[in-house]
């Protein structure tokens, strides 16, 4: 065995350091006879923590083991590999969609076997960053520089000329791009709408949990629907979709790759209608960020109302209607460049006609609690 220090990443994602290279030796049973079989596995990296031994069939295949599947029930799950070479055939099962080759102990002939160990070489830079829990190479620089550690003189400065490859450092302390803010905004109004369910975590008085919000994303105007299941959302959709093309073109929607939205039943609707269907991409709510924030933004002046008025949390739907109408009438940054806005002008132009928030009052009784 000779030393080897390649760190890899395994097949769950784990990652594991090898400590030696060469020739590994494991004993496993034939199928045919029931014999012990040594596999003798030469070139083999060897890792102490490795949770798992791999294989590589080709290696094996260079070695003379022929391979083969057999499967009883035809079902992929159920196959059998078997390597032949000679009068030995090794058997695997499938597991995990993995094939796997069981071995068995055997002790070991030669006793001074059991007390060979490898140390890793590492350079005086890697062993003193890991000391100083992963410390950056700039500061441990600035230390040897000012002499600020006693015992430090192991560590000079010829050894900052190589670069510090630490592979947990750069997996543990990685962190995820920024998203660019979309400038790129439509113009003409119902153009393009995009849809958001908002979980609220408490039931309003008519039984309903969540509330949808769809945007247009010219005009900012929103419509708001309580759910009491989030099934309804599609159907939703679907009535604001044939009610709007009255009038309007849609061209595309956006909503997340959800169940909710992204099923057949939406697909084949938005097909007949000629309507493009633009999912946004997995844990990047940023595509969708005018409703996205706007869910956050309307909650926010919910618990604003309810606080400013002590009104119970079970009338948030209610509130959230409110806040959506008058939130409807009120200016926006987007108004001026866009087109076709004549309905949003109008309803500028009333807002003059907009109900209050009526207001939910208890009788007073004097006298003892009892």
């Amino acid at each position: 065995m000779e030393e080897d220090t390649l760190t890899f990443v395994g097949w769950k994602g784990d990652l594991s350091s090898s400590e030696a290279r060469g020739l590994v030796v494991i004993c496993v049973t034939d199928t045919t006879t029931g014999d012990d079989v040594i596999l003798e596995l030469e070139e083999t990296r060897y890792a102490s923590t490795g949770p798992t031994n791999l294989l590589r069939l080709e290696r094996l295949e260079q070695s003379g083991w022929v391979p083969s599947e057999h499967s009883e029930t035809g079902r992929p799950e159920d196959r059998v590999m078997f390597l032949d070479r000679g009068d030995v055939r090794l058997e695997l099962l499938k597991r995990d969609g993995h094939y796997w080759l069981q071995t068995k102990k055997r002790t070991v002939a030669d006793a001074s076997m059991c007390m060979v160990t490898t140390g890793r070489k590492q350079s005086s830079l890697m062993r003193w960053h890991m000391k100083f829990a992963h410390l950056n190479v700039q500061a441990m620089k600035q230390m040897v520089l000012k002499e600020m550690v006693d015992g430090m003189q192991s560590l000079k400065l010829d050894h900052f000329k190589e670069p510090l490859d630490c592979i947990a450092c750069q997996i543990a302390k990685q962190r995820r791009m920024s998203y660019k803010r979309h400038n790129k905004r439509t113009t003409v109004c119902y153009d393009r709408l995009m849809t958001d369910v908002c979980s609220i975590g408490l039931a309003t008085v008519g039984g309903n949990r969540y509330f949808q919000l769809v945007q247009d994303e010219a005009s900012r105007f929103k419509w708001c629907y309580l759910l009491e299941h989030k099934s309804e959302a599609t159907k939703n959709v679907m009535n604001l979709i044939l009610r709007l093309e009255k009038q309007y073109v849609i061209n595309r929607v956006r909503f997340d790759q959800g169940g909710v939205f992204v099923n057949n039943k939406m697909k084949k609707f938005l097909v007949d209608h000629g309507i493009e269907l633009r999912p946004t991409n997995a844990f990047t709510p940023e595509e969708n960020s005018l409703v996205e924030r706007q869910n956050g933004n309307l909650v926010n002046k919910v618990r604003a109302i309810r606080e400013g008025i002590g009104l119970p949390e079970s009338l948030w739907g209610e509130v959230l209607m409110y806040v959506v109408k008058v939130d409807n009438m009120s200016s926006t940054k987007a108004l001026p460049r866009t087109r076709n806005s004549q309905g949003r002008s109008l309803m500028l132009a009333s807002f003059i006609c907009v109900d209050v928030l009526p207001l939910l009052t208890f009788p007073r009784r004097n006298g003892h609690v009892n």
